[in-house]
């Protein structure tokens, strides 16, 4: 009670409205929050199957090679198998593996291997055992619709790295 202000029956009755409405207002505003206030229990999107306004993330859509950019080579292979001829061009030695066909094998520095009759599609990788940075080129032989020579060298350029081959049902070739 303010000493200054003078006496007065209605001076109590404001005093009474202002502590009440600031009361209701505490109130309405304590349920506003306890309204939008999410229990951990809860599912704000409701995502179980079949609830009314489900709202399902769509998962997400890996691109295939091809969708991406264009193949490193193409290769015929009327049979379904493709001999691939890797060539080591490198000090280094290398391990390779044909992926669901091979085991890890090693290809000693400037060394050169066939490995015939692999089904396609096959995926092979490779790399040293040191994990040098290594690039790769493909050749393929006109005269030979199911040959393919990779050839691996080194190099110092990040971007440059490859470390596999794949070979798609359609021959489609793609290093990454």
């Amino acid at each position: 009670m303010d000493p200054m202000e003078p006496q007065s029956p209605f001076n109590s009755i404001k005093r009474t409205l202002v502590v009440a409405g600031g009361a209701v207002f505490a109130l309405a505003a304590w349920v506003a929050t306890a309204e939008a206030q999410v229990s951990v229990f809860e599912d704000p999107l409701d995502t179980r199957p079949g609830a009314p306004g489900a709202v399902i993330p769509a998962p997400d859509i890996i691109p295939a090679p091809e969708d991406l950019r264009a193949p490193n080579a193409v290769v015929q292979a009327p049979s379904q198998s493709l001999t691939i001829t890797l060539v080591n061009n490198t000090p280094e030695e290398i391990i390779y593996r044909v992926v669901d066909h091979t085991q890890e094998r090693y290809l000693a520095g400037n060394e050169s291997v066939d490995l015939a009759d692999i089904p396609i599609p096959a995926s092979l990788t490779f790399y040293t055992t040191d994990g040098r940075l290594l690039t790769a080129d493909i050749v393929t032989a006109a005269d030979a619709d199911d040959q393919v020579q990779l050839e691996i060298s080194g190099t110092t350029l990040l971007t440059e790295n490859q470390s596999s081959m794949i070979v798609q049902d359609n021959g489609y070739i793609f290093l990454q």
